[in-house]
């Protein structure tokens, strides 16, 4: 793939205009307009090391769990060494078996990669090994699998779950921290242990009957107190970050604010402050503005990338110029005559920034007509 600079260098050397190849541009991304990374930034300041898709505590202890049995495994063999490309083959065959058993109990579970995992719901058993299982391990390392720096990979190092091993091997190791949370997994899968799938490395079969079963014993969404106690020390215990510490303060704050039993979207939205009537202690005051900073950017971020999902979508039905897309949208986003009439109408006291998000989400899932395009948001 050509690089600017011989971009600019064939430029240079080229005295007449030329036709160029047709432009082959795939779909997708998930930063269209680079302004991710700014996000994460700043979602530091309140919450760091952790990111929006490590919603779940067992898969913590899942592919801690796992890691312990590699290395378990590798002392009952007694070899000087095992590859690393072993223990990773061994760690991969334990997060899809779960991912697999969860998704047999459940199919919108949360976890990544139901997609991707779709044709084993339907198959009698599955084989770990072989072309086939490198494949779909290869597709999966940094995008589906829990151990993705973009799932659960780098929360599981920056909460202390795992640690790299102390023979330099490049493995890595449970933390004492989280000894307790393994055993209580061990008791559960007690009864399947002996099974190869947990107790060999290299190729194995297992059946969908036995993930089935298994899905029960190690179900997502009960995580027993040992694991719950774990992560609250890894989040909030005294050797996490302040600024951590902080954003879990204030969580707790609201919530006691709120009373009863407050959604999610009710939490943070009452941890940005105004327009609801919650005062954050004065100690929490600069983290409850760190929050209501992301959530800001966050609707900057989402309105600027829905404004161009618009313009995308509209040429698709003819070319337009930048002014009439410009008359297009301010046509189809109400009748103000200026952008300030237009900020005035839009403007709601009562809706704050996480109001605002909501309202992108909702307008969002509406379905278009070619004769109606919307940016798709009010606030």
């Amino acid at each position: 793939m050509a690089t600017i600079e011989d971009l600019i260098e064939a430029a240079a050397a080229t005295s007449e205009p030329a036709l160029t190849a047709e432009s082959k541009i795939a779909l997708g991304g998930v930063d269209p307009l680079g302004l991710r990374q700014i996000n994460f930034d700043l979602m530091d300041k309140v919450f760091p090391g952790i990111n929006n898709a490590a919603a779940h505590i067992r898969p913590f202890t899942v592919v801690t769990w796992a890691w312990r049995r590699a290395g378990l495994i590798a002392q009952k063999q007694g070899k000087a060494s095992i590859p690393m490309s072993v223990l990773e083959d061994f760690v991969a065959r334990i997060e899809v078996i779960y991912a697999w058993s969860q998704f047999l109990r459940d199919r919108d579970s949360g976890l990544p990669g139901r997609d991707v995992l779709a044709e084993l719901l339907g198959e009698d058993s599955y084989t770990f090994g072989g072309k086939r299982w490198e494949q779909r391990k290869g597709g999966r390392t940094y995008s589906t699998a829990l151990s993705a720096p973009v799932n659960y990979g780098s929360a599981l190092k920056t909460f202390h779950w795992l640690q790299p091993a102390l023979d330099g091997s490049g493995a890595l190791a449970p933390t004492e921290l989280v000894q307790d949370a393994l055993a209580a997994m061990d008791e559960a899968m007690a009864p399947y242990l002996d099974h190869p799938a947990f107790s060999s490395f290299g190729k194995v079969a297992v059946a969908s009957t036995d993930a089935a079963e298994w899905g029960e014993a190690w179900a997502l969404c009960e995580p027993t107190e040992t694991e719950q106690q774990a992560m609250v020390e890894a989040m909030a215990g005294e050797t996490a970050p302040k600024a951590r510490r902080d954003g879990v303060a204030l969580v707790l704050a609201a919530f006691r604010h709120l009373g009863g039993d407050p959604s999610v979207a009710e939490l943070r939205r009452t941890m940005c402050g105004a327009p609801t009537d919650f005062v954050a202690p004065p100690e929490l005051v600069p983290v409850l503005r760190a929050w209501r900073t992301v959530q800001v950017r966050q609707t900057f971020r989402l309105a600027l990338e829905a404004m161009l999902a618009w313009v995308c979508w509209r040429i698709e039905f003819g070319p337009a110029t930048t002014s009439d897309l410009v008359r297009e949208f301010m046509l189809a986003a109400g009748e103000a005559e200026t952008a300030g009439a237009w900020l005035d109408e839009m403007k709601d006291p009562a809706m704050g920034p996480v109001d605002w998000l909501e309202a992108l989400d909702v307008n969002r899932r509406r379905k278009l007509t070619p004769l109606e395009p919307r940016i798709g948001v009010q606030f």
